[in-house]
């Protein structure tokens, strides 16, 4: 009598059970980010507690609470995106890797920060500094 010998079979991967997993983790975080609302949150910007180093020599742009522009303590005539430009240029000339510090006071609008960020980016300054009020004390000595 001759046996013929039994061909391995070949093992399968079920994986209805991983499938119903992850559309159970799926449903969830579905679920629990429809919870979060933004707008209904009241918040108050905190103070920054900062390990200071020693900032380079660079841009400083100033922005007072009435949204007027200085660029490096010299008033701008007009608050504008195209003003801000204009004197950031003549500033910097063709230099593209100068530090860029933005100091705002508290009180002003967003969009005033904002605007002077989009201005600093379009030149293609990237090495920006916003300057907050807080606890300022020596990096550690290494």
């Amino acid at each position: 009598m001759k046996f013929r010998r039994a061909e391995p079979e070949m093992p399968e991967l079920n994986v209805v059970s991983f499938i119903d997993v992850l559309l159970m983790l799926l449903v969830f975080f579905m679920l629990s980010t429809t919870f979060i609302q933004s707008a209904h949150l009241k918040i108050q910007l905190p103070k920054a507690a900062v390990n200071a180093t020693p900032m380079k020599s660079g841009l400083v742009i100033s922005i007072d609470r009435r949204g007027r522009y200085y660029v490096d303590q010299e008033a701008l005539s007009r608050s504008s995106a195209r003003a801000l430009d204009q004197a950031i240029r003549r500033f910097i000339g063709h230099r593209r890797k100068i530090p860029v510090t933005i100091r705002a006071d508290a009180r002003v609008p967003y969009q005033f920060v904002v605007t002077a960020l989009n201005v600093v980016g379009q030149l293609g300054l990237h090495q920006i500094n916003l300057v907050t009020v807080g606890t300022v004390t020596s990096p550690p000595a290494r």
